[in-house]
């Protein structure tokens, strides 16, 4: 099964595609919907821009590890973020993108260039790769 990638259609490809585009649509309206009843505006756009990041951290490991361990990726930073992301004093780490405010300019471009990493590796797919040249 993993290696289906490697011989995949143009068809299955535009299929995955919108599954996963469907999938993650879907997801960040549930987020926000249950989020938005419960959380103040600031908090609410702090937690948009952390999906940004988490779902670009998981497009990458997706490609790494296989799509059945998508899963590890944000794992592995969310135990990094709350056993190390604190820094003391009412600080947080650089790296620690979901715990700054909503305005922190460092934070929103880690987001992004997460986002930026992930959808990237999604696009590199075994097939294009190969049409590089050496």
């Amino acid at each position: 099964m993993a290696s289906l990638e490697h011989v995949v259609t143009a068809r299955l490809r535009r299929f995955q595609d919108g599954f996963l585009l469907g999938l993650s649509v879907t997801c960040l309206v549930v987020f926000l919907g249950l989020a938005a009843a419960e959380l103040p505006l600031v908090s609410l756009a702090t937690a948009v821009r952390a999906w940004l990041g988490w779902f670009g951290l998981a497009l990458l490991s997706a490609r790494m590890f296989g799509w059945r361990l998508a899963w590890t990726g944000p794992a592995v930073a969310v135990v990094a973020a709350l056993y190390w992301g604190y820094a003391g004093s009412g600080r947080y780490e650089w790296w620690d993108f979901s715990a700054h405010r909503f305005d922190d300019p460092s934070s929103l471009a880690l987001c992004l260039v997460l986002l930026g990493v992930g959808c990237t590796s999604y696009w590199l797919t075994p097939w294009r790769r190969l049409r590089f040249p050496r």
